[in-house]
């Protein structure tokens, strides 16, 4: 029995490395990709199915193929397949050296795998990247980077050192913990090693075991400086696209001077991109790759803009929407009266908007309004400060509360499983409490609201849930009461949350 075996690696939805993102980013770059309601779409590393089957669930006539070594991880989630009654996708028990020949995949998604196995594994996934991605392919590659990984490889160096006597995997990430307080109490965070330490810790604090475990003491735990990365691909008869998070890469992260220094000092697009990991310390990358044949235009023109839509990622800060906090933290002032226009247009990110609906919500609100400005504002959102998503097809409609809810098949079989997050239609975790899931699992559309307020009370009056009182304590029948109230406020919370099927 293995470290996975032992502490699964909890697999979950990721958003950036869902092809409609992909495919978004493609035609963003001027390619155009293969629709994703028909694709065949192949995960390096689908562990139990977190990310793959909710896209399985939501895209019938796609096919879906995960490849995972951890036996565990795909009995789990073949068990999953059949409970959520899934045709269209195939887990295999195996490493991705061995996956046998086929068709080839239109979408590849490998996160969190190259810098983490050993060397043979990696030319294997190498091999498969070269020899199944079709003509107009994406993968999605993610890796620890040079140069930041650097100083916190030496720390994940010492950690491992530090456990190597226990075996316990548990017990080792209690002592890699207890290493790292007792290298910050030792250390004055004035200097820079202490500094990045400090860091570090705060860090790592937020961190699950698991995910330390299967990360910083991990046995293979291989950074790479991109160009590494792009000559391996290179050889493979792939090419650099972009990187999957526009507003983290190019150089508008520079100070002014560096916009036209650093960029004269590269001969190539990936030149560049080494140079600009050095300037912003990478730690980690995520990258889109394509065929060397691909016709990649490497400059964004803002009508590409056109055939995509967009959600906001940014939470607005006030009452006029002049200030909006990125999820990065990043705080963004509008004071252009059409960037107010636009971003008061997106809304709260509920909901996507095709270009040609935004367009027309901006006129309500400013009159007279030229597309290309639009499209050059939606642009500068977008790469400049990450305040606006893209997707390549409109996401699916938010569903509306009726008389018996029906809640995403693959949400609903999370929520009956007890997963503190459940996946939305849009493909992102939403956090739940228990009461959340025991709504969530009920809402099959046979359950109208006197029968899921029974089944609810039910639950309760069993001490299978619990329930707050506070507020129905002069009713006749508080527990009654606090059922039906707690009820509708998750059944707006669910709906609002794209949980529910249109």
């Amino acid at each position: 029995m293995n470290d996975y075996d032992r502490v699964p690696y909890r697999s979950h939805p990721y958003l950036l490395a869902h092809p409609d993102h992909l495919a978004a980013i493609a035609t963003l770059h001027g390619l155009e990709p293969v629709p994703i309601d028909r694709a065949r779409i192949l995960e390096i590393g689908c562990s139990s199915g977190g990310h793959l089957l909710p896209m399985a669930a939501s895209l019938p006539d796609a096919t879906f193929v995960g490849v995972d070594p951890v036996t565990s991880a795909i009995e789990l989630g073949r068990t999953r397949v059949a409970d959520l009654g899934l045709r269209n996708v195939e887990l295999l028990d195996m490493g991705i050296e061995a996956l046998p020949s086929g068709e080839p995949f239109d979408y590849v998604v490998a996160h969190g795998v190259l810098s983490w196995v050993p060397p043979a594994v990696r030319d294997g996934l190498w091999a498969a990247l070269g020899e199944r991605l079709s003509e107009r392919g994406i993968a999605y590659l993610s890796f620890n980077a040079y140069p930041g990984w650097a100083m916190r490889g030496a720390l994940c160096h010492m950690m491992r050192w530090h456990v190597r006597d226990l075996e316990e995997p548990l017990a080792r990430v209690a002592g890699a913990r207890e290493l790292l307080d007792v290298l910050c109490d030792s250390t004055a965070p004035t200097t820079e090693w202490g500094a990045m330490l400090h860091a570090e810790r705060k860090r790592v604090a937020g961190l699950e075991d698991w995910y330390l475990l299967h990360d910083h003491l991990s046995e293979h735990n291989h950074p790479f400086w991109f160009h590494e990365v792009d000559a391996t691909a290179h050889a493979h008869g792939l090419r650099f696209l972009a990187e999957a998070e526009p507003w983290r890469g190019g150089t508008m992260a520079l100070s002014e001077p560096g916009r036209s220094r650093l960029p004269a000092m590269a001969s190539s697009q990936e030149e560049l991109e080494q140079y600009l990991d050095m300037a912003r310390m990478a730690v980690f990358r995520e990258t889109l790759w394509v065929r060397d044949t691909a016709p990649v235009q490497a400059a964004l023109r803002p009508e590409r803009l056109r055939d995509l839509s967009f959600t906001m990622r940014a939470r607005r800060l006030d009452e006029d929407g002049t200030r909006y906090r990125t999820p990065e933290g990043t705080v963004i002032t509008a004071t252009d009266p059409l960037a107010r226009a636009l971003l008061g247009a997106l809304g709260d990110g509920a909901r996507s908007w095709s270009f040609g609906v935004l367009s027309q919500r901006v006129r309500g609100v400013i009159g007279e309004l030229d597309d290309d400005q639009l499209a050059a504002n939606l642009l500068a959102l977008v790469v400049g400060y990450g305040v606006v998503r893209l997707h390549r097809w409109p996401r699916p409609s938010l569903g509306t509360l009726t008389e018996r809810p029906v809640a995403f098949t693959s949400a609903r079989a999370q929520a009956a499983a007890g997963e503190v997050r459940v996946t939305n239609l849009g493909h992102e975790g939403i956090p739940t409490d228990d009461f959340d899931r025991a709504v969530l699992a009920r809402l099959d559309g046979a359950h109208d609201r006197e029968a899921l307020t029974s089944a609810l009370i039910a639950l309760v009056d069993r001490g299978e849930l619990g329930v707050d009182l506070e507020r129905e304590r002069m009713s006749d029948d508080p527990v009654t009461a606090a059922v039906e109230r707690r009820m509708i406020e998750t059944l707006i919370r669910v709906a609002r949350s794209g949980l529910l099927v249109g």
